[in-house]
């Protein structure tokens, strides 16, 4: 249970600095 939440987790970052480099790349 405890390493699927970490992959959870971890996706969940990397949907967000995904979405954060994005939005970087709209700003510029």
């Amino acid at each position: 249970e405890l390493i699927r939440e970490n992959k959870v987790i971890k996706e969940g970052q990397n949907l967000k600095k995904f979405l954060m480099k994005k939005d970087v790349v709209y700003k510029n």
